[in-house]
C-alpha cells in the first residue's frame, strides 16, 4: 500500500510540474493559494459524486434508478487526487498520511466508545 501511494504521489507530482503547479514553492502565499484551489476542486468533485447516486434528498443527483459504480470510482478517484496535491503541498509522506488516517480512525473509535459508555 505504502509504495502504491508513494507512487502516485510521485506520479502527480510530475503532473503538477507539467501542467506548470509551483508545487516546490515554501512561499505560504502559494502554498496557501494552491491548498485554497485543491479543497474547493476537491467539494466541486464531492458534489459531482452525489450526484451519481439516485436520491429524494439529494436535489442534485441525477435521478437515475441505480448508481454506476464506474462513474462512482471515477468520481472518488478525483477527490482523492485534489486530496493528494494537498498533501504534496505541504510535503505529507506517504507515511505521515497513513500514520494519520490510523490515529484518526483510532480517535473516533475512542470518542465512540466513551460515548456509549
Amino acid at each position: 500500500m505504502n509504495n502504491i501511494l508513494n507512487n502516485l504521489i510521485e506520479r502527480q507530482k510530475e503532473f503538477q510540474r507539467i501542467v506548470n503547479i509551483p508545487i516546490d514553492s515554501l512561499v505560504d502565499i502559494d502554498r496557501n493559494n494552491m491548498t485554497e484551489t485543491y479543497l474547493f476542486l476537491a467539494i466541486k468533485e464531492i458534489v459531482e459524486l452525489s450526484r451519481e447516486f439516485p436520491s429524494v434528498a439529494n436535489p442534485w443527483s441525477k435521478h437515475n434508478k441505480r448508481a454506476d459504480l464506474e462513474r462512482v470510482k471515477e468520481e472518488f478517484s478525483d477527490i482523492l487526487m485534489f486530496l493528494i496535491n494537498i498533501a504534496i503541498v505541504w510535503r505529507l509522506s506517504p507515511e505521515d498520511i497513513l500514520n494519520q488516517l490510523v490515529k484518526t480512525q483510532e480517535n473516533n473509535f475512542l470518542k465512540i466508545k466513551t460515548k456509549k459508555m
